[in-house]
């Protein structure tokens, strides 16, 4: 699962939804397709057997990667207000 956290971060920054099916269907097409429990055809004998923690967990997985962009966006987005603040006094 943490092996490939960098892109599934990217796959949650580039994909905006308010149901789940756009985040799997990135997953599977991306990371699940370069897994090697993956077969040609995109069966996983590891998310058949619920075995996959990504695949288990990933609905918490989106919502908290979501949760953490945004509070890094309101940090970023409060920073920029102060410095337009300081400059004008």
């Amino acid at each position: 699962m943490f092996t490939n956290l960098p892109e599934v971060v990217s796959l949650v920054q580039g994909t905006h939804s308010g149901k789940i099916a756009p985040y799997v269907d990135e997953l599977r097409g991306k990371v699940c397709a370069a897994c090697h429990f993956e077969d040609e055809h995109g069966s996983c004998p590891c998310r058949a057997d619920v075995d996959c923690a990504l695949d288990t967990y990933y609905p918490l997985i989106v919502e908290t990667i979501e949760e953490e962009l945004a509070c890094q966006s309101r940090e970023h987005a409060e920073g920029k207000a102060g410095r337009r603040a300081d400059d004008v006094g």
